[in-house]
């Protein structure tokens, strides 16, 4: 079979993770299973059962304590290593400085279940698949922004076709549901 897409240019890749040129999602949109779409203007899932919500529970903020060293995001919305005197926001909302005492703040949890599918050669697609995406994703070489990546506390796999993403403490993503990684 042929696939003809007239396009105003050329794409520089197909390779999901290797550009943010139009032209090149666009003909990606076509070729790869999106988990999420936003035609109509609003984010619906595609690849996914459902986008995660706070309102359903399978995104999360919990409530988890921090100590000097760890990696968080301070009040400013900055990531830094944890040393007295960086200011936080603590679960209470409040902000104050770090005095080398452990603190309670929060930190997001979002749980992401694929819908089942294949690969063109009949093999399943799981949770692993995503996982290898992340990891690529996160990879220096990868031309990509590394601004959620850096955020990210861990990418998992929770069962054959489920992830769960957890941000940084500290870090409230507002669009936490578009956290799922591309399989590739």
């Amino acid at each position: 079979e042929e696939l003809t897409i007239c396009t105003v240019q050329e794409p520089d890749t197909i390779y999901p993770n290797g550009s943010s040129m139009l032209t090149s999602t666009a003909v990606q949109h076509a070729i790869f299973e999106n988990n999420m779409t936003t035609l109509s203007f609003d984010y619906q899932p595609q690849g996914l059962e459902k986008i995660p919500s706070l309102a359903d529970g399978d995104a999360r903020i919990i409530s988890v304590e921090v100590k000097s060293g760890d990696i968080v995001v301070a009040a400013d919305g900055n990531l830094v290593i944890l040393e007295p005197g960086i200011v936080l926001t603590n679960s209470e909302g409040e902000n104050v400085p770090f005095d080398s005492a452990p603190i309670t703040i929060e930190q997001m949890v979002v749980d992401f279940t694929m819908k089942a599918r294949v690969w063109s050669d009949g093999r399943p697609v799981n949770a692993q698949d995503s996982v290898y995406s992340y990891n690529l994703v996160a990879d220096p070489a990868t031309p990509q922004s590394k601004f959620t990546i850096n955020r990210t506390a861990s990418y998992e796999a929770t069962g054959n076709l489920t992830t769960r993403w957890t941000g940084v403490a500290g870090f409230y993503d507002y669009t936490y549901f578009t956290n799922f990684c591309q399989t590739l």
